[in-house]
């Protein structure tokens, strides 16, 4: 638990030293690009990237994800089926 604590603001430690980066760029006058300044390089580069992350989820993540989300679909239908069957049972009794 402390590990996982400690990633965490490790983790957010560095998401605000992110954040402050631009705002320290501005007040030292070296705001002119940026990543929204339409550079083509800037585009090909985030595609490329995009693209790549793309594939390695679509060959490695999605589909242990999509099995464990049919596991429970269906979990959830039977769950659900036993459920109506055991009220209409009781119902009868009644």
């Amino acid at each position: 638990m402390k590990k996982r604590s400690r990633f965490h603001q490790l983790l957010l430690s560095f998401g605000m030293l992110c954040a402050a980066v631009p705002a320290w760029a501005a007040e030292q006058g070296k705001s002119e690009g940026g990543l929204f300044a339409g550079d083509i390089g800037n585009v090909f580069w985030t595609v490329l990237i995009f693209g790549i992350v793309l594939f390695i989820l679509g060959k490695f993540a999605w589909g242990p994800i999509l099995s464990q989300l049919q596991a429970r679909e269906e979990f959830i239908h039977d769950s659900l089926a036993k459920a109506d069957e055991a009220r209409t049972a009781a119902e009868r009794q009644l």
